[in-house]
């Protein structure tokens, strides 16, 4: 069994970024919550892969903290695709509960053990602005549009444009972390999608980033292709 994480104050500040505002003790004491059912499920469900465990502060925690420093300061709504068991949106959920009270995330995944995960450590932790679906990304309709979204290890960038562009508010932001492929994926979206990326480099793995992404939208050919889809969807719905 892996030795339990130890979360300090200054542990969570430098991880993400040396954040001068002071982290409270509840907010220590969901990420220990956080941390114990993990490692409960593991020993009998694949939440993630049992190598990353015994680094799990490294290789989850702190790759997900990283993230918040780059949330904008008006936000409403954040959505986490492909949420799994919880990183990185549930512990920006944790950070969120603290930091900007009054912002809803939602944690989307198809799979209905790491959802129940999920539901179960917002019981446990008392996250009242954050939800889960268990749904698979393309057939998810929320009721209000992102602000921001995030997602993790979830798909190459063009695939994970695709899926997050309808799902997106206008001037909403994504914030993806990308492994070292990243530069070629960000090469072969921007032949289908007009957009603006700043890559901000990886605190946890030197050959990692974080995608910045805003201003999204597809390229000519695909718009065409997307207004063609709708038109067949709606004249679909009306033969039914």
């Amino acid at each position: 069994m892996s030795d339990r994480v130890i979360f300090t104050a200054d542990r969570v500040a430098t991880a993400m970024g040396g954040m001068t505002q002071p982290v409270s003790r509840e907010t220590l004491s969901r990420l220990e919550i956080f941390d114990d059912h993990l490692m409960a499920w593991s020993g009998h469900t694949n939440l993630v892969a049992r190598s990353t465990l015994d680094d799990r502060w490294r290789r989850h925690y702190a790759d997900s903290l990283q993230l918040y420093p780059l949330f904008p300061k008006k936000v409403e709504r954040v959505l986490d695709l492909g949420s799994g068991a919880g990183f990185p949106g549930m512990v920006l959920a944790i950070m969120l509960a603290e930091l900007q009270p009054q912002v809803t995330i939602t944690l989307v995944d198809s799979t209905v053990k790491k959802t129940r995960f999920l539901s179960e450590i917002i019981e446990k932790t008392s996250l009242t602005q954050t939800f889960v679906e268990t749904v698979r990304i393309e057939q998810f309709k929320p009721r209000h549009r992102a602000d921001l979204v995030t997602a993790r290890a979830l798909s190459p960038l063009p695939k994970l444009l695709e899926l997050v562009h309808p799902l997106m508010a206008k001037r909403a932001r994504c914030l993806f972390l990308k492994g070292k492929r990243y530069r070629e994926e960000l090469m072969e979206a921007k032949c289908l999608w007009q957009l603006q990326a700043i890559p901000h480099n990886s605190r946890t793995d030197p050959e990692a980033a974080i995608l910045e992404i805003t201003d999204l939208h597809p390229q000519g050919h695909l718009r065409r292709q997307g207004k063609a889809k709708n038109r067949h969807n709606q004249k679909k719905e009306a033969r039914h």
